[in-house]
């Protein structure tokens, strides 16, 4: 691991900084998080909760919601038993299915869809966003935390978006996540429609970046 990722990771969240964070953003304080992007040169993303569906101008986003709102019903959350990714009116490879670990503040990809995949550069299905956080050197996972935990606490859908690492050949992500209910009843599974922007080629020494942060290219990606 370089210094720079070494660096990136020590600063990597811990389950109260998460709760913390998540918290502080829900008040309309958002400056520790920024502060932690900030180191890493990413700007401050955005972050709405329950947007309005006619305010979603992604098909993508306005079919999840549709689909979300339907299979919900009356009730305040969907069971998990409602997940289908076949039925929403998504790309499968736009689509990733989230359950919230042992911790209760890290989130693990049970299904990470391939468009998603090629434009990350790798597969992260089975890992969680902390140890992708780890993996990557990067406080990009401590949002996705964030956002998870904004889902989880609101028990209500959560837009963002944001500006992606430099070495990554999306410039940035939009997300729509919305909540299921696990057997407890609380909002621990997530389905998010996620769509890459503005794909471009990398130059050799971002390319050379990536590749120390993530490695060769999974096969399947």
């Amino acid at each position: 691991m370089t210094d720079e990722r070494a660096h990136f990771a020590a600063m990597v969240g811990g389950d109260t900084e998460i709760e913390a964070f998540a918290r502080a953003l829900l008040a309309g304080d958002r400056r520790r998080l920024d502060a932690k992007l900030a180191v890493a040169g990413l700007v401050s993303p955005v972050v709405r909760v329950d947007p309005p569906l006619d305010s979603l101008e992604c098909p993508a986003h306005a079919g999840l919601m549709r689909y979300w709102m339907a299979v919900k019903g009356a009730a305040e959350l969907p069971p998990r038993s409602a997940i289908d990714p076949l039925a929403v009116h998504v790309p499968v490879g736009n689509l990733m299915l989230l359950e919230t670990g042992a911790s209760g503040w890290d989130y693990v990809y049970r299904v990470y869809g391939g468009t998603i995949a090629t434009h990350a550069f790798k597969d992260w299905t089975g890992w969680s966003a902390g140890s992708m956080a780890l993996k990557l050197g990067s406080p990009t996972g401590d949002f996705y935390r964030t956002s998870y935990a904004v889902c989880a606490i609101t028990r209500r859908p959560v837009y963002t978006r944001h500006i992606a690492p430099p070495w990554l050949m999306a410039s940035g992500w939009r997300r729509l996540i919305v909540p299921f209910a696990g057997d407890d009843g609380n909002a621990s599974w997530f389905m998010v429609a996620n769509l890459p922007e503005d794909i471009h080629e990398l130059d050799d020494a971002r390319l050379a970046e990536r590749d120390r942060r993530i490695g060769p290219r999974d096969p399947e990606s």
